[in-house]
């Protein structure tokens, strides 16, 4: 399978916000979001067998158990499913990032899964929905939010689809921007929909924009 990198850093998202992790990014995606902080088309070609000894060998991290299988959008690959099969096997605790626009219930129950939604990126509106109600109850919920427009209806879509376990974060690549934007975002949050949780995105205000972070 196509990989991007692989890389050991911290979760800068989301509800394990500050974990340390090794991150095996999948290189590809099916949305083209103009938000994207990730280069995610390069890569090189390597095996199952290849990636996981890369995970469990490597002398920089092989005492850390948490692996993040993120993209691009990693489950456009065939192959993911059987990654993430085998780092379970290998006593690891996985953790998969998704648009959550393509659904394989056989990795329900292996693994925890973070769904990130991209409403602006979406031509069949229609069947995203659908495929975003088979993960309701059985991943969590993140969105990057950059105005009150997006705010408003990132909220109507959380409560259309009675969605749980969401966690808001600032749409910024800048760590400059990003504390005004988290108290507009707080604000419209007690407010509003106090049932999410605002998180910052740690990584970019820890490192900006660039790889292996």
């Amino acid at each position: 399978m196509k990989i991007n990198e692989i890389f050991y850093s911290i979760q800068g998202e989301g509800p394990d916000l500050g974990m340390p992790a090794i991150f095996v990014r999948v290189s590809g995606c099916n949305f083209n979001c103009d938000f994207c902080d990730t280069e995610y088309e390069s890569g090189i070609e390597m095996t199952i067998e290849q990636i996981v000894e890369k995970v469990t060998k490597d002398k920089v991290w092989s005492h850390c158990r948490n692996v993040i299988v993120t993209g691009g959008e990693p489950l456009i690959q065939v192959e993911t499913e059987q990654l993430i099969n085998k780092l379970v096997a290998e006593g690891l605790k996985v953790f998969v990032e998704t648009n959550g626009s393509v659904y394989n219930e056989n990795i329900i129950g292996i693994c925890k899964i973070i769904v990130s939604p991209k409403l602006e990126s979406v031509e069949d509106i229609k069947t995203y929905y659908e495929t975003i109600m088979n993960w309701n109850g059985n991943a969590t919920f993140k969105f990057v939010i950059g105005e009150y427009e997006e705010f408003q209806k990132t909220k109507e879509f959380i409560q259309t689809m009675n969605l749980r376990n969401v966690y808001l974060m600032p749409k910024c690549l800048k760590d400059n921007s990003m504390k005004t934007l988290m108290i507009d975002l707080v604000e419209w949050v007690k407010k509003e929909i106090p049932t999410v949780k605002v998180t910052p995105r740690l990584h970019i205000y820890l490192y900006g924009l660039r790889k292996g972070t």
